[in-house]
């Protein structure tokens, strides 16, 4: 459900950004937020591997085999169209070389990176350690945000600094959350809105290694994802968020071209816009869901890949292994 409740806000911050820039409170009160809530649920979500390996090949596998596949084709379908002149350099450089059509795939490969490096030291050292790592990632992705903002790293590598805290964050939330206060999480979450609210730039554009207020934006941006995880675990599930949920990833690698394409060819109105940039990427989803070869290639199943590429890719242990990769 928080999957798809994310992904729904990713689609409505990019279109109100194509026609609006960052001028709207809306885009800035999800941008406190929206992408750090899929890093947090991936660490929060995640299975350990000691067999560093295995793991490398399950999730190159679950992750890189879809995300090539995606943005080549897109990137010969604009360039044959004559609506985008990307050259190959910068699919090969990814991250924030790219833009338009293409921009929103610098996620997967910076998402692919955290969840590896968070693997190695989330088994290799403990909570005490846990933090002080991810303290001195954090304090280093301020650095990077402040004199080397303008410069592009390939694959969004630099973006993994700010990402790996978040990732760890999740992860440790899901072992001690209960523990804390969650007073103490609504406060901070509503005082962090209140700053958005007000002109305070305390929100997230990690793509282009901009990460708000240090300290306060992290810290706000957590409390609104911990806020989230505990209201929604009082609702009654929803069929609604959780299909967007699970067609997550198809939604980031579709949408951005969908609604570009419709304002290009003159369907400026952003209802209609969200409306396509999400119906028609669900309805993809359930097409591709229906075959084996199409849950292998573009869903990133498990288990489909498991078949198609034999021996190479042995799991040490797949519990949701039916499931398709979501963001």
């Amino acid at each position: 459900m928080l999957k798809g409740f994310g992904i729904i806000c990713v689609v409505v911050a990019h279109v109100i950004v194509l026609d609006q820039d960052f001028d709207s409170l809306t885009v800035r009160l999800i941008y406190m937020f929206h992408m750090p809530l899929f890093f947090f649920l991936s660490g929060y979500l995640s299975s350990l591997r000691i067999n560093y390996w295995q793991f490398f090949i399950e999730k190159s596998a679950q992750f890189l085999i879809p995300y090539f596949i995606y943005l080549l084709t897109i990137f010969f379908i604009v360039r044959f169209t004559g609506t985008s002149n990307q050259g190959m350099s910068r699919l090969v450089l990814g991250g924030g070389y790219l833009t338009g059509y293409l921009g929103v795939f610098w996620f997967v490969p910076c998402l692919f990176l955290t969840q590896q490096f968070c693997n190695l030291i989330l088994t290799k050292f403990n909570t005490s350690g846990i933090v002080l790592i991810g303290i001195i990632c954090l304090l280093i992705s301020y650095v990077n945000d402040w004199y080397f903002d303008e410069m592009i790293f390939p694959y969004g590598v630099n973006v993994v600094l700010a990402a790996v805290p978040v990732y760890c964050f999740g992860n440790l939330y899901r072992k001690f959350g209960t523990e804390w206060n969650q007073m103490l999480i609504v406060i901070i979450a509503v005082a962090g809105i209140c700053l958005t609210v007000y002109g305070f730039p305390n929100y997230y554009n990690m793509k282009v290694a901009f990460y708000g207020i240090p300290f306060v934006t992290f810290l706000s941006g957590l409390a609104i994802i911990a806020a989230l995880l505990f209201f929604v675990f009082k609702f009654p599930s929803s069929a609604l968020l959780s299909a967007f949920g699970k067609a997550s990833l198809v939604i980031m690698y579709l949408h951005q071209g969908l609604q570009i394409a419709l304002r290009d060819h003159g369907y400026a109105d952003p209802n209609l816009r969200i409306a396509v940039a999400l119906l028609l990427p669900i309805l993809f989803y359930l097409a591709a869901n229906q075959w084996s070869i199409s849950r292998a290639l573009l869903l990133g199943s498990l288990s489909d890949q498991k078949s198609f590429l034999g021996k190479i890719y042995k799991p040490v242990s797949i519990k949701r292994d039916k499931e398709q990769v979501g963001m």
